[in-house]
């Protein structure tokens, strides 16, 4: 409709608590979003906890949030929230990949195959340790760490 100006049409009602998010392409600015009510209680509500999200996209946004009200403890709060989960979801993909790597030594016949797994196993584990702390799979890396050493070391 003109600079910085779009009308937004709807077939279905929209609930005044709904943010609608308008993909206007990667060189216009990318998406943006557009509250009906009040912008703050709708995009804390649109990414409160539990929410089934991408929690790369939900912390991008909310970040995104917190930069602009800075000063705004619920969203500091909702920030720290997505970046907790966008660290387990990391911490969870580290831990499948050992866990692949223990079941390929698990199915491994030969001797140097074996070593080498283990080798890997350790490595990884350790590495999961380091840089997930607070890893909701910690205890189970510890467990095959603790297993991959003691096979290692017959």
């Amino acid at each position: 409709m003109g600079d910085d100006r779009y009308r937004i049409e709807s077939s279905e009602p929209v609930a005044d608590d709904f943010v609608v998010l308008v993909n206007l392409g990667c060189c216009i600015a990318g998406i943006q979003g557009a509250a009906l009510g009040e912008p703050l209680p709708a995009m804390l509500n649109a990414y409160r906890k539990g929410q089934d999200l991408n929690p790369a996209s939900a912390e991008q946004v909310v970040g995104r949030m917190q930069r602009a009200l800075p000063d705004n403890e619920d969203v500091a709060e909702l920030h720290r929230y997505w970046v907790r989960r966008l660290a387990q979801r990391e911490a969870s993909r580290h831990y499948e990949f050992i866990e692949g790597i223990w079941a390929t030594f698990e199915r491994a016949e030969d001797l140097e195959t074996r070593i080498e797994t283990l080798q890997h196993v350790r490595r990884l584990a350790e590495n999961y340790l380091n840089d997930h702390p607070d890893g909701l799979e910690r205890e189970q890396v510890e467990q095959l760490h603790r297993e991959a050493t003691g096979r290692l070391e017959i």
